[in-house]
């Protein structure tokens, strides 16, 4: 029976994670301790997330209000930097961060393997250790379930520990806590019991009755699912990006195009054209596989060129859109300009690896006197960059670049506030509805789309 659940990380995830447990009517008289590091960062979310504040700005109000309900009608939902919090869990949870770099990569295990080893030296021999974390395949197999069973011979352990991989597929914005519940799970284990432990802990928080789980036969299996998934968009990205390119050169509409080949089922997952890959997961997993196979399991023939070649064509996106924005503008002597637009997706304020960030640094260096308005970020998120708030002052800009779509920006229909004579650079296909067309018209404004 499960009585006591404990997080370590509460990262943007694991916060979340947090939040779906201890907000499920099938935990509500569950303990769950929640774990960070005791540094100014990790003391920063603690005591936003012991007062009911989820500690990240999140356009989800469902998330913020059932985190502060949760925290409010639970005693025992509380966050700690005492890893000693662990020791009576029937399940720990490991959601931390894997940094990656191909030179550095045993150093980026030894930060994962210090945690695996106070948490082996600690917990209870039935504990379930729940991993979340995305590891280059075989990371589970080979490096952290040998460790633990050397950890648990020197605690005088006769069992094998029980271990169970699952990857998130949360999607951050307005719904993220739904996509938390909602959503189809991938998981696998290191024996039946944890295997079935596993399983029972996921229906606690998820509705497996509409989105059951799938269970693969071994954990590297299940590592290489996740790694996979996201390989599979990055390359899905990068494929669209040299057709942008294509259209851009004939004057074609791309969206149009590929709106008449995604009516055909098999290929409905065709990616738009778009400013480029931001976030923690797409500009960094598609390499764990090469990492894979040459650290861990010394394949060092192994290639993979279509993934690194993904990973090497989305980061040069923003400057092949800066370089279109540049050709669109040199005319205008006054670049005045403000950017919609600055956290990597819509309706987060998440800046990790963000193209709009990429994107300022280079309007920024080539002379345009840029601002920019975005309400999920903070002024001292870009310094460099001055945030404007108010809708009033965009009378005072000539060129206005769209480079994340904000539902935020529909809801106070922006295109009324955006003043006449002005060039309107959308590379998001935010203005994709045809009723636009009449308001440009009038208003003197030159549109220009991305892939249009």
């Amino acid at each position: 029976m499960i009585k006591k659940i404990s997080i370590i990380g509460l990262g943007y995830v694991g916060s979340s994670l947090a939040a779906a447990i201890a907000s499920s009517n099938k935990n509500q008289n569950k303990i769950i301790y929640c774990i960070e590091n005791s540094n100014s960062y990790g003391n920063s979310i603690i005591k936003k997330f012991n007062k009911g504040k989820f500690p990240f700005e999140s356009a989800d109000k469902e998330l913020v209000i059932k985190f502060k309900r949760a925290i409010k009608k639970n005693n025992n939902f509380r966050a700690f930097t005492d890893l000693n919090k662990i020791k009576e869990s029937d399940i720990v949870v490991i959601s931390v961060g894997f940094e990656i770099n191909h030179k550095k990569f045993e150093k980026n295990l030894k930060n994962i393997l210090f945690l695996i080893k106070k948490v082996s030296y600690l917990i209870n021999p039935e504990c379930l250790i729940f991993l979340q974390t995305t590891l280059p395949p075989g990371t589970t197999e080979q490096k952290i379930i040998p460790l633990i069973k050397k950890i648990f011979k020197k605690r005088q352990i006769n069992k094998n520990p029980n271990i169970a991989y699952s990857y998130e597929r949360a999607m951050p914005g307005k719904d993220y806590l739904n996509s938390v519940s909602n959503f189809w799970r991938v998981y696998s284990s290191s024996n039946l019991y944890a295997g079935n432990l596993c399983e029972k802990f996921l229906k606690t928080f998820i509705n497996t009755n509409k989105f059951p789980s799938t269970k693969l036969k071994d954990i590297t299996s299940c590592e290489t699912a996740k790694v996979l998934e996201n390989t599979y968009r990055a390359v899905n990205i990068a494929l669209v990006d040299e057709w942008t390119k294509f259209s851009q050169k004939l004057n074609l509409n791309l969206y149009d195009i590929i709106e008449a080949i995604r009516v055909r089922p098999t290929h409905n997952n065709l990616r738009y054209p778009g400013l480029g890959v931001g976030g923690y997961c797409l500009t960094k997993d598609p390499t764990f596989a090469e990492v894979s196979a040459k650290s861990i399991f010394k394949l060092k023939d192994l290639k993979f060129p279509m993934s690194n070649l993904a990973i090497n064509i989305n980061s040069k996106m923003p400057s092949f859109s800066f370089n279109w924005i540049e050709k669109i503008t040199k005319n205008f002597k006054n670049k005045k300009t403000l950017l919609f637009g600055l956290s990597y997706k819509n309706d987060v304020g998440d800046l990790r690896f963000s193209p709009s960030i990429k994107l300022a640094k280079y309007l920024k260096k080539n002379k345009f006197k840029l601002n920019f308005f975005d309400p999920h970020v903070s002024q001292k998120e870009l310094k460099t960059v001055k945030k404007i708030s108010k809708y009033d002052s965009l009378v005072n800009y000539k060129i206005f670049i769209f480079s994340v779509n904000h539902s935020t920006f529909i809801k106070n229909k922006i295109i009324k506030k955006i003043p006449k004579n002005s060039l309107l650079i959308d590379l998001v296909n935010f203005f994709e509805k045809k009723k636009y067309i009449s308001e440009f018209k009038k208003k003197n404004i030159t549109y220009r789309a991305l892939g249009k």
